[in-house]
């Protein structure tokens, strides 16, 4: 006869194989489906087309990298958009890199040309934006975005908030971005100077000391816009640093800058001998001679 506690061992010795048989079920069913998922995906997978379509996909991305002639780059990425409305596949990486493609060949074209070629970039670029592209695309298609937009004069506004948004990691060459970004900020209305301003100063900061002629076109418009923002004092400070170096015309303009700004904030003595060195340029100031002694007269008032 069976005792009732040997009876109970039996079946809690059952439940407990039952119960650790159970994690085979969801094993089964993951199994399964990644069988159904790998069975289904074959055709794509083995596609013809779409292999074909992903190749040129990747040389195209490939070319823009190395700085293939845009010209080919347009071709080829005319060529994969034609698939595009068949495959619909990686579709905001094609539009990323197709309007890319147009977006180099507009900055190696002339302005006549080039004018013509800036909306097929603005157009796909947009487009991408649209389709959620990859993390690791958005700042470039920003910054891309926003210089097209801001070469049409075009949506002036939007061009600004995107070039601002992504410009240190999206933009190849800052330099060309923040020089954009002063001229587009300069043109809304009503004007945003201190933008502008913020613009200029990495203006300055990024162009090479080896280019003394572009340091100086930089450090000039900066102590300008100083100027409008009432900060003669920034801007004096600015202009001192254009030197010798820096060819004539552009150094005459600082020097009569410099000499305005110290007289308008009353540092007569800091002016005078400005308006001295400028005697011996006298040929190359508006008024000569004439102008400088007047502008001297009133140092010495």
């Amino acid at each position: 006869m069976t005792s009732p506690t040997s009876t109970t061992g039996t079946k809690t010795g059952r439940a407990r194989r039952q119960l650790g048989q159970l994690w085979q079920v969801p094993t089964f069913l993951l199994g399964l489906l990644a069988f159904i998922g790998v069975a289904a995906s074959a055709p794509w997978r083995h596609n013809p087309h779409r292999l074909a379509f992903d190749e040129q996909l990747s040389l195209l991305r490939k070319d823009l990298e190395r700085d293939a002639d845009p010209d080919n780059c347009v071709r080829l990425a005319e060529t994969i958009l034609a698939k595009t409305a068949s495959l619909r596949w990686r579709v905001a990486e094609v539009h990323f890199l197709a309007g890319s493609a147009y977006f180099r060949q507009a900055l190696q074209k002339p302005a006549p040309i080039a004018k013509d070629i800036w909306p097929r970039a603005s157009e796909q670029l947009d487009k991408a934006l649209a389709q959620s592209p990859p993390e690791t695309d958005r700042p470039a298609l920003q910054y891309r975005l926003g210089f097209a937009l801001y070469q049409q004069n075009k949506d002036l506004r939007r061009s600004i908030e995107l070039m601002t948004a992504s410009i240190e990691k999206g933009a190849d060459n800052p330099l060309d971005g923040y020089h954009a970004l002063v001229d587009a900020n300069l043109r809304m209305t009503p004007i945003n100077l201190d933008a502008a301003l913020a613009a200029s100063r990495r203006v300055v900061d990024l162009t090479p000391e080896a280019q003394p002629d572009a340091l100086a076109e930089a450090r000039i418009k900066h102590a300008e816009l100083l100027i409008r923002r009432e900060q003669r004092v920034d801007a004096i400070k600015v202009l001192e640093t254009i030197n010798m170096r820096t060819k004539r015309e552009l150094r005459v303009k600082a020097r009569i800058m410099h000499a305005k700004a110290c007289m308008t904030e009353e540092l007569y003595f800091n002016a005078v001998p400005i308006w001295q060195e400028l005697i011996s340029d006298s040929k190359h100031v508006d008024g000569g001679l004439a102008y400088i002694w007047y502008e001297l007269g009133w140092c010495y008032h």
